[in-house]
């Protein structure tokens, strides 16, 4: 699954994420944003899920990182393994330990290992990951 798809299949799965995708377009303008940056828009839109406890909505965005990791070529695991996965857990790093456990309690197996390597990796403590 190639980045196009791979936001076709984000878009098509979360209606209130089109605006921010939309902008974020807009916003490079003929520039290519690249591929952490994509996901981090994405990473954002996330956060924004668990900090509402919008639960059903995360459950769907936990399964499309799942997805991409399982099935995204190799530009798209990168983005959603360091622009979104790195991106979120460092920001729930900053929130309440919830937050990060709201997150991290409903992770998928493959996401939740690429989180622990980067615990590993940074020396952080993410809560719910080990």
């Amino acid at each position: 699954m190639n980045r196009n798809e791979a936001f076709n299949v984000i878009l098509q799965s979360h209606d209130n994420f089109m605006p921010i995708w939309n902008e974020h377009i807009k916003y490079w303008e003929n520039e290519t944003p690249g591929i952490t940056n994509d996901f981090s828009e994405y990473a954002d839109y996330v956060l924004e899920l668990i900090k509402t406890n919008n639960t059903k909505e995360l459950e769907i965005a936990l399964e499309i990182i799942e997805l991409l990791i399982e099935n995204g070529d190799e530009n798209v695991q990168y983005g959603i393994t360091i622009g979104f996965l790195e991106g979120i857990t460092n920001s729930l790093l900053a929130l309440e330990p919830k937050y990060s456990l709201l997150f991290t309690n409903k992770l998928k197996p493959k996401s939740k290992k690429f989180c622990e390597e980067l615990d590993e990796f940074w020396g952080t403590t993410t809560p719910g990951i080990k």
